[in-house]
C-alpha cells in the first residue's frame, strides 16, 4: 500500500510539471514581449577617444541558480556586449557571470549551442570568497565570442546553448526579442527581422 501511495504520490507531481507545447510557445512569448519592453533605456554606450572604440552592453539579464544540494547557484548574469572601431569593424560577444557556493570550482571551458556548434568560449576571470565548512562562494566570468550574422540567425529562435566545466553543466536561453534590440542599438542603419509576436 506504501508503494502504491508513493508512486501515485510520484506521478501527480510530475504531471504538475508537464508543459504543453502551447505553454512553452506562451512563456516564450511573454518573455519575448518583457524583452521588447525593457528595450527603453536597453544598450549603454561608451566611446573611448585612446582606442577609437564604442563600447555597447546590453541591459543584464539575472538567471537564477538550479538550487542543488552540492551547488547553490546564486546568480547567473549575462548580457550582449559589442566593440565597434571607426573602421567599422564590430566585435560581439555574450557575457557570462556564473556565481555559485560549492567545494571547488566547476572550471567551466567550452560552450555550443542546441545544434551542436561550438561557439568560442574564453575564460576571462575567477574570484573565490567567503569560505566554510559547506563551502566557498566562487564566481567565474566568460566571454562567447559571437558573429554578427549568428546573432541574425537567432533573432526569430534565441541562443539556446550550454556550457561545460570540468564539475557541471549548465543550460541558458537567450532570447531573441533581446538580440534584435541589442542589434538595432549597435548597427541601427541595419534592419533586422524582429523576433515573432
Amino acid at each position: 500500500m506504501k508503494k502504491l501511495f508513493i508512486l501515485l504520490f510520484s506521478l501527480f507531481l510530475l504531471g504538475g510539471c508537464a508543459v504543453t507545447p502551447q505553454q512553452q510557445m506562451a512563456a516564450q512569448a511573454y518573455m519575448d514581449n518583457q524583452a521588447r519592453i525593457s528595450s527603453i533605456n536597453f544598450v549603454s554606450k561608451t566611446y573611448d577617444p585612446y582606442s577609437k572604440r564604442t563600447e555597447y552592453k546590453g541591459k543584464i539579464l539575472f538567471i537564477r541558480g538550479n538550487g542543488l544540494i552540492f551547488i547553490q547557484s546564486l546568480a547567473c548574469k549575462m548580457f550582449l556586449r559589442a566593440y565597434k572601431y571607426e573602421d567599422s569593424t564590430v566585435i560581439y560577444q555574450l557575457y557570462i557571470i556564473e556565481k555559485y557556493r560549492n567545494k571547488s570550482w566547476q572550471f567551466y571551458n567550452r560552450a555550443s549551442d542546441i545544434n551542436g556548434q561550438h561557439l568560442s568560449f574564453t575564460s576571462i576571470d575567477k574570484e573565490v570568497s567567503s569560505c566554510s565548512s559547506y563551502g566557498c562562494w566562487f564566481k567565474e566570468d566568460m566571454v562567447i565570442n559571437l558573429t554578427k550574422e549568428y546573432l541574425v540567425d537567432h533573432i526569430t529562435t534565441g541562443i539556446n546553448f550550454k556550457i561545460y566545466g570540468k564539475n557541471w553543466d549548465k543550460t541558458y536561453i537567450l532570447q531573441g526579442a533581446y538580440i534584435n534590440n541589442f542589434l538595432e542599438k549597435v548597427e541601427p542603419t541595419t534592419k533586422f527581422l524582429t523576433a515573432p509576436k
